[in-house]
């Protein structure tokens, strides 16, 4: 019984700590950010991040889309996901090619701990808008919680070849291969965040935890 109690504890403080750093420095406008995990490791939890919601401006067939697509990330702020759902499914179905609707239908899943749901509606965002590499970038973070690195890589690829200045991208890939045990390709994409985004944080503590890793297996 005391078992149960300390996993039902610590899967509880899981789902919070991710949940907490969903949102973190602003970008696009400064309404929305990377949604941000933490992925634990023997030294320090790196991070992992999510493409950015943000109210894309490109044309779309409805401004009444548009009205439920912005209550819905104002829900989001608020952290109503179910409200969310509701409303960015409204979107889709009066604009079913509404830019990243489908995507933030799977954040919305995704910070419930759906992922299953998640994973379907970054599908069908992939499916409208194929060069969506924050989509792609999506995919790969909820495949490396599903503990299938390899397919995370895949997805976090798919990404950079999109968009080859996505240092959070980079970053997850490396994550992912750090996970594979492939050091010097954890390395590699570590720096290949930093060398876009000199300020990135989390490529940089990243770094930090692979040294320490590497000189304590040689010691």
């Amino acid at each position: 019984m005391k078992k149960e109690i300390t996993l039902i504890i610590f899967a509880f403080i899981f789902i919070i700590t991710g949940l907490y750093l969903f949102f973190n420095n602003t970008a696009d406008n400064g309404r929305f950010n990377d949604f941000f995990n933490k992925i634990g490791n023997e030294f320090k939890n790196p991070m992992i991040s999510l493409s950015e919601k943000t109210a894309d401006s490109k044309s779309h067939k409805s401004n009444e889309a548009a009205v439920y697509f912005n209550r819905a990330n104002k829900k989001i702020d608020n952290k109503d996901y179910d409200g969310a759902i509701e409303d960015y499914k409204k979107v889709i179905e009066l604009d079913p090619e509404y830019l990243n609707a489908y995507n933030y239908l799977a954040y919305s899943y995704f910070a419930k701990g759906d992922f299953k749901s998640a994973q379907e509606n970054c599908e069908k965002e992939l499916k409208v808008h194929p060069d969506n590499y924050k989509a792609y970038n999506n995919m790969g973070t909820i495949k490396h919680y599903q503990k299938d690195y390899k397919s995370a890589i895949d997805y976090y690829t798919k990404a950079v070849e999109i968009k080859p200045d996505h240092a959070k991208a980079y970053n997850n890939r490396g994550i992912a291969k750090y996970y594979l045990k492939d050091y010097d390709g954890a390395m590699e994409d570590y720096q290949k965040a930093l060398k876009v985004d000199p300020n990135f944080k989390s490529a940089k503590e990243n770094i930090d935890l692979l040294n320490k890793k590497l000189k304590n297996e040689k010691n």
